[in-house]
């Protein structure tokens, strides 16, 4: 086990489902901005193994939040590389779960839930995506 994940595992609270305000994402990423690499590995709760990336995953999340116009984001403690093995196991029949698969669709409508999108803006976006993936 890797230094930092044996530190970590001794005080880790999970933030699984844990809902964060766009204001605090605004807020987070100007704090980040500002510390520099060495600052940010001393943060109590931020993987050291990370400190490099945070600011660009916060920017993400602040643009995404802004582009779907989301007030709130829903945390999940599994990050994308977890999922794609899981849907694999289970299309392969390795592990319990549904036999099919959600559709993008599907996936894009979690998502957008998680965040707390309304129907409005859930239209808006969809006309969007129409006419930038055609």
């Amino acid at each position: 086990m890797h230094s930092s994940n044996r530190s970590r595992s001794a005080n880790y609270v999970s933030i699984h489902g844990y809902e964060v305000l766009h204001s605090e994402v605004v807020y987070l990423q100007a704090m980040l901005t500002h510390k520099d690499l060495k600052a940010r590995r001393t943060i109590a709760g931020l993987n050291q193994d990370r400190a490099d990336i945070i600011v660009a995953g916060v920017v993400v999340i602040d643009e995404l939040m802004r582009f779907l116009t989301a007030n709130r984001v829903l945390i999940k403690e599994r990050g994308i590389r977890e999922g794609l093995l899981i849907r694999a196991m289970k299309r392969l029949g390795l592990v319990a779960g549904g036999s099919t698969p959600p559709t993008w669709r599907e996936a894009v409508k979690e998502f957008a839930h998680s965040c707390h999108v309304t129907r409005r803006t859930h239209c808006t976006s969809q006309r969007l995506s129409r006419r930038y993936w055609r």
